[in-house]
């Protein structure tokens, strides 16, 4: 085992060696030992408190049962006794896995220790996930302490005793929204779930607070737009690393499922952010979780084909760079140890739902009070156009007239004619002929005097 490194965590209490490289993660008391982002190439050991004593088998009927009740089939099959031994083989991403577990229990403990593998990579990678597995040991976890939101009851966490916390319900947003936060320090290491949250639009149409920028993935965002904003913000980084981290997109969807928003609407990803910045001489190391989401449909007339999405960072542990990879487990224990009160959040999430249809109900009504506008608007515009069209128009025929030579003249019944302008008066005869004469009296007393239109 000497091309392995020790890994110690002492929040859940165990050390192990594992390649370098390779992640430790721990999702509900299951510990991983992954190669790449998907999980494809892991060790697993999985300890477990029985609420009544099982045999290995049993316990081995329901691990299968529950892999099976999930999107896998996975076939298995004993492979020994003493302990007991379980084969397995299973689809994910498209490829064929296969997997080898040792299971023991005694009284009210058991294990579940091995691991899983491309099948083409099985005979290579098993000794060394051989190898991580046979390393793992119980050590001393850390005493730690319960925190409770003090302003509303919203959540709890855990914290190591000795260490600062505090932490609170943020509603200075536009819609009260309650969005709990909290933090914990030990000089200068800290974790923080002080979610801050980036709207942005594809298209030509943007609403305030909207930046426009194409669509990214989790992990592209991380990469090429956060960094630069983090640097505005805070000084000079750099970026060690990216991770894409699909196994955390899952809680995403689940929050999401809460909030009345169906997962499958969504495109979702999850990605970590790690980098190294400069403080008073001394580097520190951030490693920051980074969400995004984009709706698959888009959001109605007003959405104008804009398509809109959504980025966050969600939590950040720091620390020293050196001391770091040693803290870690323990940072990111304290964030995954935060639990939001089940009543609060649905009375959180009844408040705004209430909320949201206030909002539906008052944009009915704009929209309402947005169509009368136009609608006397377009009236007013309409008026307006055909007065100028009757100006524009008289104007038009006065200088076609004057052009010709010509000009307009009217009887007694409003009939309108056209007649040449060389004469002061102009006279119809009872046969319909036009009269032109200078300054005269009635010259004929059978004659009708024409009135000029222009000099009316």
């Amino acid at each position: 085992m000497t091309d392995l490194v020790q890994h110690v965590d002492d929040w859940v209490g165990f050390a192990l060696r594992r390649p370098p490289g390779w992640e430790v993660r721990v999702t509900n008391g299951i510990i991983s030992v992954v190669q790449d982002p998907s999980g494809l190439v892991n060790a697993i050991i999985w300890p477990l408190l029985l609420p009544q004593p099982l045999p290995p088998l049993e316990i081995a009927r329901q691990l299968i049962s529950l892999w099976s009740s999930g999107k896998r089939t996975v076939r298995a099959w004993r492979a020994g006794d003493e302990p007991l031994v379980l084969r397995t083989e299973f689809q994910q991403g498209g490829r064929l896995l296969s997997g080898l577990y040792s299971i023991t229990a005694q009284q009210g403990t058991g294990l579940i220790a091995g691991f899983e593998t491309p099948h083409e990579q099985a005979e290579a990678m098993a000794p060394v996930l051989h190898d991580v597995v046979s390393s793992f040991q119980p050590v001393p976890s850390m005493p730690r302490l319960l925190f409770r939101d003090p302003s509303e009851g919203a959540f709890t966490a855990l914290y190591p005793q000795g260490w600062r916390v505090n932490g609170g319900v943020n509603r200075t947003n536009a819609f009260g929204a309650g969005i709990p936060y909290f933090q914990v320090t030990d000089g200068t290491f800290a974790a923080d779930n002080w979610p801050t949250s980036f709207s942005f639009v594809e298209g030509w149409f943007e609403t305030p607070g909207q930046q426009r920028l194409a669509y990214m993935t989790a992990p592209e965002f991380a990469l090429q737009w956060l960094p630069g904003w983090l640097q505005r913000q805070r000084g000079a980084l750099k970026v060690e690393r990216v991770t894409d981290r699909p196994d955390a997109v899952p809680s995403l969807a689940l929050e999401l499922a809460k909030a009345g928003i169906s997962p499958a609407s969504c495109d979702l990803s999850a990605a970590t952010l790690q980098l190294i910045q400069l403080r008073d001489g001394r580097e520190l190391r951030h490693r920051i979780g980074v969400v995004v989401q984009r709706p698959r449909e888009g959001g109605g007339i007003w959405s104008m084909g804009s398509g809109s999405w959504s980025a966050a960072i969600t939590s950040s542990a720091s620390g020293p760079a050196e001391q770091f990879d040693r803290i870690e487990p323990v940072l990111t224990g304290v964030l995954d140890s935060f639990q939001k009160d089940q009543r609060w959040e649905e009375a959180e999430l009844a408040r705004m739902q209430q909320a949201s249809a206030r909002l539906q109900q008052d944009t009915n009504a704009r929209l309402r009070q947005i169509s009368q506008t136009l609608h006397e608007t377009t009236d007013i515009i309409n008026s307006t156009f055909w007065q100028r069209q009757v100006v524009q128009d008289h104007v038009a025929h006065h200088w076609s007239n004057a052009m010709l030579g010509r000009t307009d003249v009217i009887d007694s019944s409003g009939t309108t004619y056209s007649v040449p302008n060389d004469f002061d008066q102009v006279w119809r005869d009872p046969q319909g002929n036009f009269i032109g004469t200078g300054w005269l009296v009635n010259p004929d007393p059978t004659w009708e005097k024409l009135e000029f239109v222009d000099r009316r």
